[in-house]
């Protein structure tokens, strides 16, 4: 008891934040975002996809790997840290499936714990250098409300968990020669393993974070045990992927698009649908994926600050002295990854390295084919930087015997939060109504056939021998079916591709003459749908669906 009540006074502005967090989280969203037996939110698109491999997962027989299940890609297994999931609550919620709902979902609560916890961690962040209370709170508001990081709820869910870059960011900025490197040590390692049950991508942004803070240390001269950090992050992650069946679903570890899911060089302050003033071009539209519009206020925060150093610090040195250079180096390299071999600015293109002829690094960098997605890291060095040289500024100015500059400085911070906010409200706003909006899939699996031959108890598995040539409705609606009745599926919308054909074994049944499948061709398929004369094929919905006898 003295344990907790230590920590809620420790932790007292963190907990304020969060909370903070949350209700920004209903103000968007309402209190309907949060329903945990209805699925209109998760019902289509990556939302769709997400909430059926979870669907899929909580009905499969528990494998010896537990992340593993084996009815959506029958007859194969498949993991569902490749449905995104977020396999660790997957897994979780799986103990309790005697007593949940059918319909129970927990992605809604999720998010909104990604915004409580993004509150939290941006408190910590920012109490590490700043003191006075106006800017610390301005700060935790323009955390919660970052573009990129609101972007993600209901669309990427997993990736909602922006809170675990804000942990790596935390331990990298804080400089506490207390604590010793072993706790250090485990602190990254518990958050590797972490990373590895959420999403694989954290792995990557948040394992770089753990490389150059592990840089840091050495050069800081607090032993070579640091450099252990990236390794025991790595190896917990990986351990956590393995655990989940990661590396026994049969997909290839990348995908084709390095570089064409990438960062462009204005995207720091390129607001794109989320801004009143700054509206820029892309070179590519995929490069959605490298969002990281900072804001019009906090771009100023930044103008400002840069202005204040350079009138403050008359000798270089001043400034050098201050630098970290394991964390510049990390804003150049994660900048330069998250730009690709493909650097553009606007609709210009300013670099291009061909790697189609190293087969080596053009697979290791297809792991992470979105690398847009490593600018989070420079985003949140900014923000971090911007309210540090903000408290200096505002200390500056309170300090000064005219009390008129400190009501001024103040008054500041609280009118360049105003401006985040009205900068920020088209992309808020259009947010919000988004997903507001947002109607829940109505499957067009209208004819009777369908029922009649779940009905007969024949059939237990789903079979779609041309899956590509389907609709994303299709595919959903056969999935929401075999979920319904208690069937397998074939295959599904992974996150990887498989690195074998499930046509070739969808035919090895058709061969196999296997009579409690339910075989689905796509309307165009017909020569094939008939090949086999004691096939009794009809036509269903748009598709063309066929039985043994």
């Amino acid at each position: 008891m003295v344990r907790i009540k230590s920590f809620f006074k420790e932790n007292r502005d963190e907990l304020i934040s969060g909370v903070i967090g949350v209700l920004m989280f209903l103000f968007l969203f309402g209190f309907s975002a949060i329903d945990l037996t209805g699925y209109r939110l998760f019902s289509r698109g990556d939302p769709g996809a997400h909430y059926l491999g979870w669907r899929f997962f909580k009905d499969a027989v528990w494998q010896l790997k537990p992340g593993l299940m084996d009815n959506l890609n029958y007859p194969h297994k498949v993991s569902v840290v490749f449905t995104d999931s977020i396999p660790l609550l997957a897994v979780f919620f799986k103990i309790f499936r005697a007593i949940i709902p059918e319909t129970f979902n927990y992605f809604g609560l999720w998010i909104c714990f990604c915004f409580f916890m993004q509150g939290f961690w941006a408190s910590k962040i920012l109490k590490l250098k700043v003191k006075g209370r106006l800017v610390h709170w301005s700060g935790v508001l323009f955390f919660i409300l970052t573009p990129a990081f609101i972007k993600r709820a209901f669309w990427h869910t997993a990736l909602t968990a922006h809170f675990l870059l804000l942990i790596s960011l935390y331990l990298l900025l804080k400089d506490d020669d207390k604590e010793s490197t072993g706790k250090k040590i485990i602190f990254w390692g518990v958050l590797g393993f972490i990373c590895g049950g959420i999403h694989l991508y954290f792995l990557g942004i948040c394992g770089m974070v753990a490389v150059f803070t592990a840089l840091d240390m050495f050069i800081r001269r607090k032993g070579w045990k640091s450099l252990l950090i990236p390794f025991v992050f790595g190896i917990t992650g990986a351990f956590n992927v393995w655990i989940l069946g990661g590396l026994d679903s049969g997909m290839a570890p990348g995908a084709p698009g390095f570089g064409y899911y990438s960062f462009n060089l204005n995207g720091f302050f390129n607001g794109y649908q989320w801004s009143r003033v700054l509206q820029l071009p892309w070179f590519q539209e995929s490069q959605t994926e490298g969002f990281a519009y900072l804001g019009l206020g906090m771009l100023m925060i930044l103008g400002f600050s840069a202005i204040f150093l350079l009138v403050r610090c008359f000798y270089i040195k001043c400034v050098i002295k201050r630098i970290r250079p394991a964390v510049v180096l990390l804003f150049i390299v994660s900048i330069l990854f998250a730009a690709s071999n493909r650097g553009t600015f606007s609709d210009r293109l300013l670099w291009f390295i061909d790697i189609d002829g190293n087969t080596q690094l053009k697979t290791f960098l297809e792991i992470f084919r979105s690398s847009g997605r490593f600018a989070w890291i420079d985003m949140y060095l900014l923000m971090a930087g911007g309210f540090y040289a903000l408290e200096k500024i505002v200390i500056f100015m309170d300090g000064r015997k005219q009390m008129i500059l400190g009501t001024i400085g103040e008054t500041a911070v609280l009118i360049l939060a105003l401006i985040q906010i009205i900068d920020l409200w088209p992309g808020l706003n259009y947010k919000a109504l988004d997903v507001d909006n947002t109607q829940v899939f109505d499957s067009n699996l209208t004819d009777p056939y369908w029922y009649e031959l779940a009905d007969s108890g024949k059939y237990a598995h789903v079979c779609m021998v041309d899956k590509g040539k389907l609709s994303q409705d299709q595919l959903y609606a056969l999935a929401f079916y075999a979920l319904d009745y208690h069937m397998t599926l074939n295959d599904f919308n992974f996150a990887r591709a498989l690195t074998y054909s499930t046509g070739d074994v969808a035919w090895d049944y058709l061969d196999a003459h296997t009579e409690n499948m339910i075989y689905v061709f796509h309307i165009d398929s017909f020569e094939d749908a008939t090949y086999y004369e004691d096939m009794d094929v009809k036509l269903a919905d748009g598709m063309l669906v066929g039985v043994f006898y």
